[in-house]
């Protein structure tokens, strides 16, 4: 058989915009909302007030208003000045009003942003973070540009930023499982190629930076992996020394099986 499936196009971490009536009927929340998860239905935050909804997919598509405006693509690098606690905590989020300042102004200027944000608990002096910068975006959308210009920040914080040559060289200690897929006679264009590799990248730090994700996605032990030498090594740069880049726990990790004529079962599976 062959099915036809139209899916949501709203992915974790974007912004996502609605008009003020269908925020209301889902709950009074904010008409400018961040995507916290995507499964049986799309989760949403609003990072002014911690609030969090649900959009089943009978509720999306009776409003076939409610759009992503930014993504992924669209993550621009902040710099951490100052992290201020100032309201209620829920779950693994906590309000705080959050000083940044733009990456490609550090060293250059004094301008920095005050927002409000829903990762008072994550961010701390010094941090990077990246986010929405709504002041330079180019967003196409009429509902965003019927919103309240006062409830529209110049800021949208999403997720905490990690050294981007760190992870650019680091070699993870585990490995995802794929089905075998056929992609036809013609080779796919080498920036359709380099946009699939960022993409699979962008999703396997998805995976280590959220528990949750991990959840409903097995991992197994790389047999490949070589171990880095320890941090007092003088092979390790000492710009990586105390980075706090997220690993994936050893104990989450499924033991990698081959299952042919000149493989036996892992010596502690055999255990």
């Amino acid at each position: 058989f062959t099915y036809a499936v139209e899916l949501i196009p709203i992915c974790k971490d974007d912004l996502v915009v609605m008009p003020r009536k269908t925020a209301n009927s889902l709950g009074h929340i904010s008409p400018l909302v961040l995507c916290a998860r995507v499964g049986s239905a799309v989760h949403v935050i609003d990072f002014k007030t911690l609030q969090i909804t649900e959009i089943s997919g009978l509720t999306y598509w009776r409003h076939e208003d409610i759009t992503p405006i930014c993504s992924m693509r669209d993550l621009k690098k902040f710099y951490v000045v100052d992290v201020e606690l100032v309201g209620p905590r829920f779950g693994k989020y906590a309000l705080a009003d959050v000083t940044v300042q733009r990456l490609s102004d550090v060293g250059k200027n004094d301008n920095v942003i005050i927002v409000r944000s829903h990762l008072g608990n994550i961010l701390n002096f010094g941090d990077l973070v990246q986010g929405y910068d709504l002041q330079t975006a180019n967003i196409n959308s009429d509902t965003f540009d019927k919103l309240n210009p006062d409830d529209v920040p110049s800021v949208v914080l999403v997720k905490k930023g990690y050294a981007e040559r760190r992870r650019k060289r680091k070699q993870r200690n585990w490995k995802l499982k794929s089905l075998n897929k056929d992609d036809g006679d013609l080779a796919p264009k080498k920036q359709d190629e380099e946009r699939k590799v960022a993409d699979f990248e962008a999703f396997l730090r998805d995976l280590e930076e959220d528990p949750e994700l991990r959840q409903g996605v097995n991992l197994y032990h790389d047999s490949n992996f070589v171990a880095r030498p320890d941090a007092g090594n003088a092979m390790v740069d000492d710009d990586e020394e105390g980075d706090d880049a997220p690993e994936v726990p050893l104990e989450e990790l499924l033991n990698d099986l081959a299952i042919d004529g000149d493989s036996d079962v892992d010596d502690e599976m055999a255990e």
